[in-house]
């Protein structure tokens, strides 16, 4: 079975004269054909949950006019493609190659496949904690979802709930200021609810059982050395992608001083 698949030139301009749900068609219909019957309309509908099979047939038919943004978010998430590719503005000038790559993290049946005793501390049980280091990550997020790390840090000193919910509140103002300087229509908390209130709410969702979830550390810094190979590779494709723009840029720049020197 073939690990990605390539749209050509012509499955890129059938696309670009498409509807947004006869795209979705258009793009599971590929799939099912390289990747087999788990992309068959009831497997799409039953992984993503939140819509039925009925109604994937009839977005796919374009007679939703309105596809929610989070259905086409979940979309995209099972078939493995950026989101944009739904949208007329992604189809705005030259062709560009769409690269489907088949998934290999499938969430096996079986969870226990994944974890097993070896990995649950006998010792330490994050349930009975009060107490935690504060680790924040801040990234920067482009357009078409790439992210790349900007800042992160650890604390020194372990922080109580009560310390948690005071620093989350101190974050929410920091974002809101600095969102509402930049632009002045961003108001800081326009609905009335305070930093702290708004930091209470993460904290509570977060303590209860269903939402709160724990990664084994050996899991987590393994999913983050995997994230910066795939990082290297696909930094290492943005380069080679820009630094050619800039060559053909550069050519197309000395053809029209040459064309200009021969006019003269």
């Amino acid at each position: 079975m073939k690990d990605s698949i390539v749209l050509n030139e012509t499955q890129y301009a059938e696309l670009a004269g498409l509807d947004i749900g006869p795209r979705v068609r258009y793009i599971r219909e590929i799939l099912h054909e390289n990747f087999g019957p788990s992309f068959s309309g009831n497997s799409v509908a039953n992984r993503i949950k939140i819509i039925s099979q009925p109604t994937l047939t009839h977005i796919e038919r374009g007679k939703s006019k309105d596809v929610p943004s989070k259905v086409l978010r979940a979309i995209s998430r099972d078939f493995n493609v950026n989101m944009d590719i739904f949208f007329d503005d992604f189809y705005e000038g030259e062709y560009k190659p769409i690269v489907i790559h088949r998934k290999h993290d499938e969430q096996p049946d079986n969870v226990s496949t994944l974890i097993d005793d070896a990995y649950i501390p006998i010792d330490i049980n994050p349930f009975t904690e009060n107490e935690f280091i504060l680790v924040v990550y801040a990234q920067l997020e482009s357009s078409n979802g790439d992210r790349k790390l900007l800042f992160n840090t650890r604390s020194k000193e372990k922080y109580s709930i009560p310390y948690l919910r005071h620093v989350i509140a101190q974050f929410i103002n920091a974002l809101e200021t600095t969102d509402s300087l930049i632009n002045p229509e961003h108001l800081p908390l326009t609905d009335g609810v305070s930093a702290v209130a708004l930091a209470d709410r993460h904290i509570k969702v977060r303590d209860l059982p269903m939402y709160d979830i724990w990664f084994p550390k050996s899991e987590w810094e393994s999913m983050f050395n995997n994230l910066n190979k795939v990082g290297e590779k696909y930094t290492a494709r943005l380069l080679e992608h820009l630094n050619g723009k800039k060559e053909t840029a550069n050519l197309n720049q000395n053809d029209d001083i040459r064309k200009l020197s021969r006019r003269k």
